[in-house]
């Protein structure tokens, strides 16, 4: 089963004036993982951290990676990936919140079917930019047919951001006037290889301050090919067809 993104998949949420954004309601299936991109301001100081949580039976969660003032030494954008595997569909909303930060939040939910649920991410990686475009830091693929997500914040100059054309990118861009801009989005990789995207931020002025997050998702395991049936042939037999 190919990598592919489910038709659940909730519309991005943006929390203009609050440290948390929660998806609208969506029912994932069974065995879909959930990957969680958010976005949005640190604050001077923060956040210190970014939790993801859900309505319903809560799902266990994991932080693939954070970009934010202090993990890259950037300014005050933070963008963040977290990942949870559905175990019986039901329906659920999902809310990202930010500790020690500060407003505005931003939330896109991505439900993929066809993941490696036991192992479902490689490598991660985060940097910071100061250009338009910004080519995001060379990610090495060890999958077949993975899926490439980034998470991006632009907040010193914001303007409407998007995946450069030609970049592969299916992207899907958030943005408060005067405040942040940022996005998320996805690209099928073929094989393993050295991954970068490129990022636009359209009409931006001044220095640009970009904080990312960029991860590689494993396509399941193609099931194994059924066993060859076994003849066993008996002495006995060995002995009758050898006195014909």
């Amino acid at each position: 089963m190919a990598l592919a993104i489910d038709a659940t998949t909730p519309a991005r949420v943006n929390a203009s004036a609050a440290v948390s954004a929660v998806s609208g309601s969506f029912t994932p299936p069974a065995g879909a993982l959930l990957i969680v991109t958010a976005q949005g301001t640190n604050g001077s100081t923060g956040p210190t951290s970014v939790a993801v949580t859900n309505s319903g039976t809560a799902l266990t969660w994991t932080q693939v990676q954070l970009a934010n003032k202090t993990t890259t030494g950037g300014g005050d954008g933070f963008a963040s990936i977290h990942r949870a595997v559905v175990g019986t569909s039901a329906a659920m909303t999902v809310t990202a919140t930010q500790t020690g930060g500060s407003a505005p939040t931003s939330i896109k939910v991505y439900v993929v079917t066809g993941a490696n649920t036991t192992t479902p991410v490689g490598t991660a990686v985060i940097g910071r930019g100061t250009t338009t475009p910004l080519t995001t830091t060379a990610l090495t693929t060890t999958g077949t047919n993975s899926l490439f997500f980034a998470s991006a914040d632009e907040w010193s100059a914001p303007a409407a951001e998007t995946g450069t054309a030609g970049s592969g990118m299916t992207w899907d861009s958030w943005g408060i006037s005067g405040s942040n801009y940022g996005g998320s989005g996805y690209k099928t990789v073929a094989a393993p290889a050295s991954t970068t995207t490129a990022l636009s931020s359209v009409g931006g002025s001044g220095t640009m301050d970009w904080q990312y997050v960029v991860v590689e998702v494993f396509a399941a395991a193609a099931a194994a090919a059924p066993p060859r049936p076994v003849r066993t042939i008996t002495q006995q037999a060995l002995t009758r067809a050898a006195t014909r």
